[in-house]
């Protein structure tokens, strides 16, 4: 038996740009918030969005309680969500890879990098439109692939790169305005 959902269709062309990229990405260990507060957009049946977070403070919460923020320069980073979908074994889930791009070969940015490889998070990326999305609801974002290169010539790159990868029930949810002042209000000293 199908599962029911309501169709809108889609008709309007959108005169407003979309621009692609990605300006700031922010990540907090997965079990530093014990809930993210979902609820539906107001007026919509259907639509959900992110409108909040409950701290853990549980003697088991991670010292680092804090959102982390990665100011991205251009052209370097991105989000990319796929749907994973299985009929026959009635699986449907959207995996999001977050591309980080730390530039310049450097200690600091080795050491960033060793504690991503190694952490469970939650991560949120502003895109190039002023939106705000939320990957690692459901489950914790974990590295996916890295590396690091100091290119050929003097134009070339010289960085580290990482995907982190997150696996959700759906799309990544945008983020309500309450939402986006908590991450604000929380962020960690850099």
């Amino acid at each position: 038996m199908a599962c029911s959902k309501t169709l809108a269709g889609y008709t309007a062309l959108d005169c407003d740009p979309s621009k692609g990229g990605v300006k700031n990405i922010y990540i907090i260990n997965y079990d530093a918030l014990s809930a993210v507060g979902i609820s539906k957009v107001s007026g919509s049946t259907e639509e959900e969005q992110v409108t909040g977070f409950t701290t853990n403070t549980a003697s088991t919460a991670p010292t680092d309680v804090k959102w982390h923020m990665y100011s991205m320069r251009r052209n370097t980073a991105s989000m990319t969500s796929t749907l994973n979908f299985d009929e026959t074994a009635g699986v449907n889930y959207v995996s999001t890879d977050v591309l980080l791009r730390f530039n310049k070969l450097d200690t600091p940015q080795r050491l960033e990098m060793t504690a991503l490889c190694l952490a469970e998070t939650r991560v949120v990326v502003e895109d190039a439109n002023g939106k705000w999305w939320m990957v690692g609801i459901d489950e914790p974002v974990v590295p996916s692939s890295g590396n690091a290169q100091t290119g050929v010539q003097k134009t070339d790159g010289s960085y580290y790169e990482l995907t982190l990868q997150g696996s959700d029930d759906t799309w990544p949810l945008e983020l309500s305005e309450a939402a986006i002042s908590a991450i604000k209000a929380d962020l960690a000293s850099a």
